[in-house]
């Protein structure tokens, strides 16, 4: 199981992806920052490229409170053009901080 999140820099900081900004998305691996960007879903896509680069057949996005229905549907959608037999489950988990949470197994 592999893991990946989205969240959005509350500060300036350096990360291992580079130096990010306030407001900036923030796309996790593995606790690791790996991506920073400025649309959540080009961030989302990179993350997921990321996790199913080995291969993967269940992805499971836990929804965040800040995610949107496009977020989540972007992210259904890339996952599925990486791997068109995986089967995708979203959860309306609701935590604060992590518009979107990622697992594949």
């Amino acid at each position: 199981t592999r893991y990946g999140a989205i969240t959005v820099a509350t500060k300036d900081a350096m990360t291992s992806a580079g130096l990010c900004r306030v407001g900036d998305v923030l796309g996790v691996v593995a606790g690791d920052v790996v991506e920073v960007g400025t649309q959540p879903e080009v961030v989302v896509g990179a993350i997921l490229h990321r996790l199913l680069s080995t291969g993967g057949e269940l992805v499971t996005l836990l929804a965040g409170q800040e995610a949107t229905k496009e977020l989540i549907e972007e992210a259904r959608a890339e996952a599925i053009s990486q791997q068109p037999s995986l089967d995708v489950v979203v959860i309306d988990a609701g935590q604060p901080l992590w518009p979107l949470i990622i697992g594949v197994e």
